[in-house]
């Protein structure tokens, strides 16, 4: 993903915090020792709370049409291509 605005920068970290949750709570359910699986399912929720409040912020970035030119990153890899 080519982030050109802040709004697509926005977009990408609630997307990143969507995706580490998911993982998260998938490692939680697939994970044998009670202690691990409980702090990667603490760890799921607390994604999906960032992700809750970037989703916030992206919705009121859209009122105020924050669709600004940003400084391109180019970057390529696991991250990025959320």
């Amino acid at each position: 993903m080519e982030v050109k605005t802040f709004l697509d920068l926005i977009e990408w970290t609630r997307k990143l915090h969507a995706k580490l949750a998911e993982c998260l709570a998938h490692c939680a359910s697939h994970h044998q020792d009670e202690r691990a699986s409980l702090l990667l399912d603490y760890l799921a929720l607390h994604e999906t709370e960032m992700e809750k409040m970037v989703a916030a912020f992206e919705r009121q970035a859209i009122v105020n049409q924050v669709n600004l030119l940003a400084v391109p990153i180019q970057c390529t890899g696991f991250i990025m291509e959320l």
